[in-house]
């Protein structure tokens, strides 16, 4: 689906139901993740066009299709879906784009839709929803495990999604099984950031979920990109989010626990995994924890820990790791205990 510019076509095709509800309004396209559109079309036929030049670096990502609705009088802003091409009577609003056209059929409701969808060849293994496996236990098979992965690669050697899936279970391969299944994507991939990320976890994997990360790279609270560095003695890394239930009921235990023990040389060190900046911005203003907030910048934490859950907190004692805390933990006060004096 490639042209000989770099332009992104998003033609949107609605029911005239829709389009007469919609009419006069603006229909936004954000990247996944994102709390800020990055391009919009005012709705004014059944079919409308969002278009930009991308830069030469730019590579296929997941969108979503927004409009603004009004839900017992409060405003928000509505996903548009369309019908998955790959799966009968199921609805979806995320899908890849890429340099060249995309068109999207939207959904109404059961008797007001347009059946159609055509882009990125990247939404079938998505759409598709075609999932890698990954050996969870000693007495798997790892060997057909990673056999099945590449059959599945060799099908869609060029998917994003099967990328980022083994990045996601890359800890529970060894290097070499990773770099196997790593050769059987194609030479375009090749050229992609999370690809490139594999070489930094390769050169990390010997400390990877154990050693203090000099070089991660984290967002402060005026979104300037900062590097995390050592204190004089111990550091209390914690993993959390806005949304994150048990993470909230934590933080009074983190408010006594850094109360208790910072004339011990503790500080804590909080790392939102939040998609949302203005929801982890909105949090903050509301718990006024006061040590170091940060946002973890484009994932990057996933290349030095292995962050399954949250919360989940690292404590290191002068850049040497001493204790992990998995989950939700209420003798996290007494466990310190024993270990700050």
């Amino acid at each position: 689906m490639k042209s000989d510019i770099n332009e992104v076509r998003v033609k949107i095709i609605m029911p005239k139901s829709q389009y007469d509800k919609l009419k006069g309004k603006y229909l936004y396209i954000y990247e996944q993740g994102s709390h800020l559109p990055f391009d919009s079309v005012k709705i004014e036929n059944e079919t409308n066009i969002i278009s930009f030049i991308a830069s030469k670096a730019f590579q296929p990502q997941v969108v979503v299709l927004k409009y603004n609705d009004t839900s017992a009088g409060v405003k928000y802003r509505r996903l548009l879906g369309f019908k998955n091409p790959f799966f009968k009577n199921s609805i979806n609003s995320y899908f890849y784009i890429d340099i060249g056209n995309t068109t999207v059929g939207s959904y109404y409701n059961n008797n007001s839709y347009v059946n159609y969808f055509h882009g990125s060849i990247q939404n079938e293994p998505f759409l598709g929803n075609i999932q890698l496996s990954y050996p969870d236990s000693d007495n798997v098979n790892r060997n057909q495990i990673i056999d099945n992965n590449i059959k599945i690669i060799n099908k869609y050697p060029y998917s994003m999604e099967l990328l980022k899936q083994i990045f996601e279970y890359k800890n529970y391969f060894t290097i070499m099984e990773l770099k196997y299944m790593l050769k059987h994507f194609n030479s375009d991939i090749k050229n992609n950031y999370l690809f490139n990320s594999f070489e930094l976890y390769f050169q990390n994997s010997i400390s990877f979920d154990k050693i203090f990360p000099k070089d991660l790279k984290l967002l402060d609270i005026h979104n300037k990109i900062i590097l995390l560095h050592k204190t004089p003695k111990f550091n209390l890394i914690v993993f959390w989010a806005s949304w994150c239930g048990p993470c909230r009921i934590e933080i009074p235990q983190l408010k006594k626990i850094y109360k208790k023990f910072r004339n011990n040389g503790l500080e804590i060190t909080s790392i939102s995994i939040d998609n949302d900046n203005r929801s982890w911005k909105d949090a903050l203003l509301k718990e006024q924890m006061p040590w170091n907030q940060f946002l973890n910048y484009n994932n990057s934490s996933n290349l030095f820990f292995d962050i399954k859950l949250i919360p989940k907190s690292y404590l290191f004692n002068n850049g040497k790791l001493v204790a992990k805390f998995n989950g939700y933990n209420k003798d996290f006060e007494e466990n310190l205990n024993l270990i700050i004096k």
